[in-house]
């Protein structure tokens, strides 16, 4: 009786093996690798310098800089673009990029054109994107950065980096 049930079982398990595995259809996946369809400036944006005492509570921010991304020699010439800045090793869970200098508290905020705090490396970003328009294969893309206070800061050297990819629409 119990090798009836064991070659039952192993014969149904067969079975069913082999049922998992038929081929039902195909998925085909097409793409297409483009050279880079902008040339983009890099900026290096320096903040002011600052007091401690310009950041003593959570939440403050001070030392607010503009910079823009510049870009040149796109494909297509026409249509509406904006920067997209990725997560990576320096973008913490608040959306902000973290101080890989010597200060403590403090972070760095990333604002967009109308001046609202840019969370890096969410989908926010695409949901509420502050687009500019290219004319004749141009653009220059304005932000802004500043210190954000995450607690009382303490002095030292404030610096980190964000990678960016330019999103066409």
């Amino acid at each position: 009786m119990k090798k009836v049930s064991v070659l039952a079982l192993s014969l149904m398990a067969a079975a069913y093996i082999s049922a998992a595995q038929a081929s039902d259809g195909t998925v085909t996946f097409t793409g297409l690798i483009k050279s880079q369809t902008c040339t983009a400036n890099s900026p290096v944006v320096i903040l002011p310098e600052l007091g401690t005492g310009a950041l003593t509570t959570a939440a403050q921010v001070a030392g607010e800089m503009t910079f823009n991304i510049d870009l040149t020699d796109c494909s297509p010439a026409t249509g509406n673009v904006y920067a997209y800045f990725e997560q990576g090793a320096n973008v913490n869970a608040n959306g902000r990029l973290n101080n890989t200098g010597a200060a403590t508290n403090v972070d760095l905020q990333l604002l967009d054109k109308a001046k609202s705090p840019i969370n890096i490396g969410t989908a926010d970003q695409t949901s509420s994107a502050t687009t500019v328009p290219l004319a004749n294969g141009q653009a220059s893309l304005p932000y802004s950065a500043r210190y954000y206070a995450t607690g009382p800061v303490t002095a030292g050297s404030v610096a980190s980096s964000v990678t960016f990819s330019i999103v066409y629409l």
